[in-house]
């Protein structure tokens, strides 16, 4: 009888599983006997009598859940130096050195019981890629977010641009004393890729898969990456808008993510204090905190044109936008196009520099590039809603992309 079990392993965060929950669930559809890993959270989303779900252990999903919020509390501690340093850099190289290994040695027992035919992951995912290579299965990776290690060709652009730059601003506000300063620049890496990389002690073509899909066009795709090996570009269906009305759209919608830490609080901070005059609607969301939510709350409780939500239908609020302003997380930026709704992005990491990158190029946006924006003291925001509400430059061309989106689906 023929093999005909998948593994699917997913990387439990919200901006990489439901993405991909239709894929899951098709893949069952299709009478494939599919264990999909991922946690307690998204089991929910995942609704077909041939997907078993099998939770990640606990240790895994912690590793997920860290974040540096806690550290942040402190507005003096600044953000860059904080996660930057190479000792931080370090810690975080070996600590995904660790979850690599772990999960290879954890995902075995379940390689030998079900024999995959086929394993399905994250493009983040890496000991997906490891089993694979290991017991010479097929594998198809999913790039649902933007992957460093194979689209570092943009890192060092990032690093004097973003990180070197608020390092200077904090410098200047007394947030960073000279010595640790120097100090930082004696310690840190230029390339911290290549750090990374030697501390994994990984070869990467050990972990190519025999085929990546990633949900972006060609031209969105080389605005970022340079790596084009047993690349498929895949489209979105557009009947997923046919309940939507992108006719009357109006004001800005803003959004930080899912988890908004200390920092992230500050930039919604000024970018709201730069727009709340501006005549638009403005909408936001603060992610699953509920205390930066009464604390924001509480701030504009008396600006009329602003409003706070915990979570919303990103589709409707995109579809009922002129304008989105966010982070530049990928999922958010795909649904935008469909929407037909250009974008102003201000990145904090290197995924949504790349991201921004992609915008800027094909010209469906503006990427936010005067970091004074994170120490509140920039009208860079309010000219780039000027600039998009000026012209049907960024719609037109938006709509062009869209396009692109649709047709790929089409023709697969």
């Amino acid at each position: 009888m023929k093999n005909n079990t998948i593994f699917f392993l997913t990387i439990p965060l919200y901006g990489h599983v439901f993405p991909v929950l239709d894929v899951i669930n098709k893949v069952g559809k299709e009478g494939y006997n599919t264990y999909c890993f991922v946690n307690d959270f998204f089991a929910e989303y995942i609704k077909n009598d041939n997907v078993s779900v099998i939770c990640y252990p606990e240790k895994v999903i912690a590793n997920f859940n860290t974040k540096s919020s806690n550290l942040l509390e402190d507005e003096h501690i600044s953000y860059y130096h904080l996660n930057y340093t190479s000792n931080n850099i370090e810690w975080s190289a070996i600590s995904s050195k660790y979850l690599y290994e772990y999960m290879y040695d954890y995902m075995m027992k379940y390689v030998k019981k079900y024999n995959p035919q086929v394993i399905i992951y994250d493009s983040l995912a890496k000991w997906g890629g490891l089993l694979a290579k290991k017991f010479n299965i097929h594998s198809i990776a999913i790039e649902v977010a933007t992957d460093i290690e194979e689209a570092n060709c943009f890192y060092e652009k990032f690093y004097n641009e973003v990180v070197l730059e608020e390092i200077r601003l904090d410098e200047e506000q007394g947030k960073i004393k000279k010595n640790e300063l120097l100090e930082y620049y004696d310690k840190v890496q230029m390339y911290v890729y290549r750090k990374f990389k030697t501390l994994m002690n990984f070869n990467e073509r050990k972990i190519l898969p025999d085929k990546l899909f990633v949900y972006s066009t060609r031209n969105l795709y080389e605005s970022y990456s340079n790596h084009m090996k047993n690349v498929e570009f895949c489209g979105y269906d557009s009947n997923i808008l046919s309940q939507l009305d992108l006719k009357e759209k109006s004001g800005a919608y803003v959004t930080r993510g899912t988890s908004i830490d200390y920092y992230s609080q500050n930039i919604l901070r000024n970018i709201l204090s730069e727009i709340k005059s501006m005549d638009i609607n403005i909408d936001i969301t603060v992610g699953n905190d509920k205390k930066v939510m009464e604390r924001l709350s509480a701030e504009y409780e008396h600006v009329r044109n602003i409003h706070f939500y915990n979570f919303v239908d990103q589709w409707k609020m995109l579809a009922n936008h002129e304008i989105f302003i966010s982070h530049g997380g990928l999922s958010g930026v795909r649904e935008a196009i469909l929407c037909e709704t250009p974008m102003i992005v201000y990145p904090s990491n290197y995924h949504d520099y790349q991201v921004g990158l992609a915008i800027e190029r094909n010209n469906i946006g503006i990427m936010i590039k005067d970091r004074k924006l994170s120490h509140g003291n920039t009208c860079e925001v309010k000219n780039a809603i000027y600039k998009i509400l000026s012209t049907d430059r960024y719609t037109k061309k938006i709509k062009e992309v869209k396009e692109e989106f649709t047709d790929l689906y089409k023709k697969k």
